[in-house]
């Protein structure tokens, strides 16, 4: 059986974690607590990039390469009030848990999605986490960043 853990100091992640996960929007412009990381491109390069840009689908997970590697959970769309729902915040546990699977990772640290820029029920969060953690038969740590 996993084993899901509060994390008890979120700026100091515990060793051997294999991926972050962040609760992120469709634009993924909410606040994450990453690093800054300056782009090399001209501002015209980005200017065109950023219009060409396509939001992401709620429910879907990003992956963002790196040592730990960084997983965007989509659970919010800002254009809706709630901007999140239980079906997005299921759908983006299920892609969590394919990384998990697929990837092979032993240790993650997440939130309890839609509770970070949302107010979704904390115990339903957390199943929803379980369910998709046992539908994917993965048995990571899992350590809860945030409570």
């Amino acid at each position: 059986m996993f084993a899901i853990e509060p994390l008890q100091d979120d700026s100091a992640l515990p060793a051997g974690v294999d991926a972050l996960v962040f609760e992120q929007d469709t634009e993924l412009i909410l606040r994450m607590d990453l690093p800054a990381q300056y782009p090399a491109e001209t501002d015209d390069r980005l200017i065109c990039d950023a219009l060409a840009a396509r939001g992401h689908a709620p429910g879907m997970v990003v992956a963002l390469e790196g040592a730990p590697l960084r997983l965007l959970a989509i659970v919010h769309d800002l254009d809706r009030e709630p901007s999140w729902c239980e079906e997005w915040i299921a759908a983006a546990y299920a892609g969590v848990a394919y990384e998990v699977r697929e990837r092979g990772l032993r240790e993650i640290v997440t939130p309890l999605l839609g509770r970070v820029h949302g107010r979704y029920d904390a115990e339903r969060s957390r199943a929803l986490l379980e369910a998709a953690l046992r539908g994917y038969g993965v048995e990571p740590r899992v350590w809860l960043r945030g409570g």
